[in-house]
């Protein structure tokens, strides 16, 4: 798993956080959460914590997937076997991180959204996404 390139010290930078609660669902949805407005912000760390727990199965499972702009996924998990696997509820996760740093950089317009991409039959329980960072 790769990490986000580590927060400079400045003073004049301010960290930004943002939880966002997503529901249960039993289908695939995309669900935009913010819209960057100003200054510009780098992510730094971006985790998952599921409210009641999720299971690992090789062919019911869900992809959490922190997108940017609607179509460049900048963090991800699976619950898939083989993967990431299952969380423990109450317990966060960090997310895997896209390889491209340059998606880790959020600019004025855009937005951040989750998708949530089903296979299988499987009701994803709820789940709470943080999204950390600061900015430029």
């Amino acid at each position: 798993m790769s990490s986000p390139t580590p927060r400079p010290e400045a003073n004049h930078q301010q960290k930004w956080l943002y939880p966002y609660a997503v529901p249960s669902e039993t289908a695939d949805a995309t669900l935009i959460f913010y819209a960057v407005k100003g200054r510009a912000i780098h992510l730094e760390r971006v985790s998952l914590s599921s409210y009641a727990g999720q299971a690992a199965d090789a062919s019911n499972f869900v992809n959490f997937k922190l997108v940017k702009n609607g179509t460049t996924v900048i963090a991800s998990w699976s619950t898939q076997t083989g993967h990431e696997g299952a969380l423990t509820a109450n317990t966060p996760v960090e997310l895997t991180y896209s390889t491209n740093a340059a998606d880790l950089h959020l600019k004025d317009g855009d937005t951040l959204g989750v998708f949530v991409d089903t296979t299988g039959t499987i009701t994803v329980a709820a789940v709470q996404i943080t999204a950390e960072g600061y900015e430029l």
